[in-house]
């Protein structure tokens, strides 16, 4: 089977479907399918192919020109994709991208199966985007200036999709009810669990590799990763993580990755006089090693929230505070069909403030207990929702499009 996956960024891995489609890559490889990633080049230094972690990747630059204009990631890939059909026969989109509907007739026309893969949910998702684009289009009707249906509307019309909860099938169902929407997500890797003296040189090395951050190896540390974009997340981030360093002197907190939002997190650090506690370290590609650093995690963010990060710090055994959301029902009916009242959960939170800082301070009172709960929430995930399974799914669901045409 030799799949093309189409992605807007790849790299560097922070992103999380960045991160998922290279796990799901990696193990299809390993499987014996060929598979080729294409996505924008970003940067006109960056070499057009390039393999990231034994995968290939084909980026496609930012000076491509047409009698009309700059031409769109989307088309740019559908010309390679029809001019190279031998290099493919079956492709997977993931998220949203510009001049995605190209990528379809391409696909339609060679009758190649394609599926299409989000992620994430949520209202600034990018599939939660989507379906509230659509459900915009579908009120204002067809474009005034062509006559013709709005761009979108081509995405909603494909049959086949996975997403990341049950509640995201359902909007694509209202939406295009013949579609055929699976309920996928990673499922937890079985990630190595370091002992305290193995994290404790792991956080060294991270504070070492960066210029004044010896002084945070000996702080109890909470981290956030993700996306972060402006809007009531981000806010409640800043008042949670401000919270915490203020009610705890000893407390500092990282936040880590990407998105429009940090910058006003960073200024906001700054006038209140939290520089040297609320820390800004930029990306980091390799989660093993910054939750491992840890002495606690939080996933606050409700709209645009996905399982991965939460799977992950659980995976290595650090205690992680997580929103209540559907993705995180979802996971917990999979695993032993409880409520998610379960004590055994106690640290999927809904998200109000006070419960959060109560729950966070026990964590960091309590390292033992709170360790030992992580380990058993590990042990229930390993058994019922692990991650090798769940690929192997994925490969299967691919293998089935491929015979479909």
């Amino acid at each position: 089977m030799r799949v093309a996956f189409v992605i807007e960024r790849y790299w560097p891995l922070f992103s999380a479907a960045s991160c998922v489609l290279d796990t799901v890559a990696r193990f299809l490889r390993q499987q014996g399918h060929e598979v080729t990633v294409l996505t924008a080049q970003v940067d006109h230094l960056w070499p057009e192919e390039i393999s990231v972690r034994d995968v290939p990747v084909r980026r496609f630059g930012l000076d491509s020109w047409s009698m009309f204009g700059r031409k769109s990631l989307g088309q740019r890939i559908a010309q390679w994709l029809e001019r190279n059909p031998e290099q493919w026969d079956l492709m997977v989109v993931c998220e949203l991208l510009d001049g995605g509907q190209y990528l379809f007739q391409v696909a339609d026309q060679l009758r190649r199966p394609n599926l299409l893969s989000f992620f994430e949910s949520g209202k600034l998702s990018p599939l939660g985007q989507l379906l509230d684009t659509s459900e915009k289009e579908k009120r204002e009707g067809t474009s005034a200036r062509s006559g013709s249906p709005p761009r979108r509307s081509n995405w909603l019309t494909r049959k086949h999709w996975t997403v990341p909860d049950t509640e995201a099938v359902l909007g694509v169902r209202q939406r295009n009810p013949e579609a055929n929407v699976a309920a996928w997500g990673l499922g937890t890797p079985n990630s190595n669990v370091l002992t305290i003296e193995e994290r404790r040189s792991v956080r060294a090395a991270i504070c070492q590799s960066r210029a004044g951050f010896e002084r945070y190896c000996a702080h109890p540390l909470i981290v956030y990763h993700g996306h972060c974009l402006p809007g009531p997340d981000s806010q409640w981030l800043w008042q949670l993580l401000a919270g915490l360093c203020e009610q705890r002197p000893g407390v500092c907190a990282w936040v880590t990755g990407d998105g429009a939002a940090i910058h006003g997190l960073w200024r906001q650090t700054n006038e209140s006089g939290l520089e040297d506690r609320l820390i800004f370290p930029g990306i980091f590609s390799d989660l093993h090693d910054l939750y491992s650093a840890a002495d606690m995690i939080v996933h606050p963010q409700s709209e645009r929230r996905h399982d991965f990060e939460w799977l992950a710090g659980v995976a290595v055994g650090t205690p992680s505070l997580v929103v209540q959301s559907p993705g995180t029902d979802r996971v917990m009916q999979l695993v032993n069909g409880k409520p998610k009242e379960d004590t055994i959960w106690n640290q999927v939170l809904p998200r109000q403030l006070e419960q959060w800082w109560e729950r966070a301070f026990q964590i960091l009172d309590q390292p033992q207990s709170a360790s030992s709960q992580v380990l058993q929430q590990r042990s229930e995930l390993l058994l019922h929702y692990n991650e090798n399974d769940t690929l192997q799914q994925y490969e299967q669901l691919l293998l089935q499009l491929k015979e479909e045409i």
